[in-house]
């Protein structure tokens, strides 16, 4: 399990016209940033602005990739969610010479 500062360097707070915007976001980032300590992701980072959250980074597998959508998407606070997170290939590249 991932220490809570390993993961806190990660979450950004957008910037926000209204304090009390901000106030939320830093709110939902210590939420988001609970839920990412339980789910073993690799490499994820989070933005959050006004409740909307986007997610870069990269997951082990497809079942982690959806456990950590499910889980983001039912944090509450969380008004919409915005996906660049990718799988990494359990598959070894092939080499264009085919060796």
């Amino acid at each position: 399990m991932k220490s809570w500062k390993q993961i806190w360097h990660r979450l950004t707070l957008g910037h926000s016209p209204s304090p009390s915007h901000t106030a939320s976001d830093h709110a939902l980032a210590l939420r988001l940033a609970r839920v990412l300590e339980q789910i073993p992701a690799c490499a994820i980072h989070v933005y959050v602005v006004e409740g909307h959250v986007t997610l870069c980074g990269r997951v082990a597998s497809e079942d982690v990739l959806t456990q950590l959508l499910e889980r983001v998407r039912t944090t509450p606070g969380v008004r919409s969610v915005k996906s660049s997170v990718h799988v990494l290939s359990t598959t070894p590249p092939i080499s264009p010479l085919g060796i």
